[in-house]
Parts: structure tokens; sequence; C-alpha cells
């Protein structure tokens, strides 16, 4: 098990390798901005970097022997050639089709990594028993939230990919965060602006539902899964003193922080 700063360097090697293969700026600006405007003044390349300590969470909870991973909707693969790196067995599944052919040199990157890359939709329900049981752990990250519909397709295909006893790890931004209680405050809404709704294409694909750490745990109860471990993080405070300051309640009080993270297990014969 690396240390903290071991695995701070680690994940920022990665990073700076995926950026190398790919121009994350661009497809933030060209592709991301046309189902969801909110992007077009989005730091994509800070996110990434804050998302060290979300990869470090992961990383703490996973077994310590590298075991199988499946990545769904993992993007721009940091989690996944964090992980791959490190001697797990990453499958990495999204819809690269979508952004023409920008994703083609960091895909081959991947691969040459040992990472497999399927283009497999975990909004629809999946056939035939090609993925049943294949993987020890499955991550789904910052993607429930965008879901239009009900989110129980996608609760059923993680299930199905994973191995009875396997773990689940969904993890969501929490909308009971301080600063969306301090923009209640204000006046000012929670939800995607009316200007990003209005200036994007259809679909858009933006978040539609934001979870509290209790919703987040009901949901995989209701799906049938035991909820072993909750965890709230902040991440976008972090460079800055002064949102450290202002936000400074967040770090005394777990459930006002900005991310919540469950690590979950799917019932044996499930």
């Amino acid at each position: 098990m690396l240390t903290k700063r071991e695995f701070k360097k680690h994940y920022f090697q990665v990073l700076n390798d995926i950026r190398k293969n790919i121009d994350i700026d661009m497809v933030t600006k060209k592709y991301l901005v046309k189902n969801n405007y909110d992007f077009h003044n989005f730091d994509m390349n800070q996110y990434l970097d804050n998302s060290f300590i979300r990869v470090y969470n992961i990383y703490k909870m996973l077994p310590e022997t590298p075991c199988s991973i499946a990545d769904v909707g993992g993007f721009f693969g940091n989690f996944s050639l964090c992980f791959a790196r490190l001697g797990y067995r990453v499958t990495l599944f999204e819809s690269y089709e979508y952004y023409d052919n920008c994703f083609e040199g960091l895909v081959e990157y991947f691969k040459i990594n040992n990472i497999e890359i399927r283009n497999v939709n975990f909004t629809k329900e999946l056939g035939g028993d090609g993925y049943k049981g294949q993987f020890d752990c499955s991550l789904c990250l910052a993607f429930l939230e965008h879901l239009c519909e009900s989110p129980k397709i996608t609760i059923d295909n993680l299930k199905f990919v994973t191995k009875d006893n396997g773990y689940i790890f969904l993890e969501v931004p929490n909308i009971a965060n301080i600063a969306n209680r301090l923009q209640l405050l204000s006046g000012k809404t929670i939800l995607p602006s009316i200007e990003s709704i209005y200036r994007s294409n259809t679909p858009f694909m933006g978040h539609f539902h934001e979870y509290t750490g209790i919703e987040l745990e009901l949901l995989a109860r209701l799906s049938g899964l035991d909820v072993l471990k909750k965890l709230y993080c902040n991440y976008s405070y972090r460079n800055s003193l002064f949102r450290k300051l202002v936000f400074l309640p967040s770090y005394l009080i777990p459930s006002l922080r900005e991310i919540v993270l469950i690590k979950t297990q799917k019932k044996d014969n499930e």
C-alpha cells in the first residue's frame, strides 16, 4: 500500500501522461459544452488535479491484492490508468464514439497500459452473459447524478458485472454541501442554471439529481446492496486558503462536504 505522498506522485504522473495523449481543454470546450453549457467556463484540468483525493479514497478501500476493476463511465481514464499501473486488471466502459476521433490516441495509450476498453452503455440493460460476474470491484463515480431516468438499470448492470461478494463503489456530489446551503440562503438555485439548460443541446447532460449521503445509502439498500462504508470529502477547496476558511464548517462536519462515497457489497447469489 502506497503512502499518501507516494500515491499523489503516482497520480500526477498518470495525469501528465494522459495530457500528452489528449487535449483535455479542447474536449471540454468543443464537445462537452454542447450538451452542458456550464462547461464553457469550466476548468477540467483543475478538476482532474483536485480529483487526486477522490482517487486516493477509492485506493484506500480497494483490496490490497490487485484484482479486476470495472471503471464505468471513466472518460479521461485518470482512475483507470492510476489503478492499472498499480497492477489492477482494469476494464474501462465508455462511449467514445460521440467525440469523433479525438480519443483515439488516448484509447491506444490505455491499451498499451493494459486497460481493456469496452463501448458499453450502462444506462441500457446489458444483454447476454458476456460480462456476468467478471469483476471483483465496480466503480460508478460522478455518474449517477447525470441520469435523467431511474438509476435502477445502471445499478442492476453494476451488480450484473460484479462477482458475488464483490464491491461496488458509488460516488456522487453531495447536494447538502455547505456551498449549496449558502447559495440557497442567498436566494440562488443549487440546480443547473436555467442559462445552462437553455443553451445546451438536447439531451441535456448536466446534473439531474444530486444526492445526500443518506439518500445514496437508501439507493444502495433499495438495490439490494450492503453498505460497508460511507465517506464524505472536499476536493475543490483544497488549493485556496480563502475557500478553506469560508468553508471551514465542512471540515468539522462531514455531511457538509462536497462529495459522498459509499463502498457497497453485492450479496452472495444476488
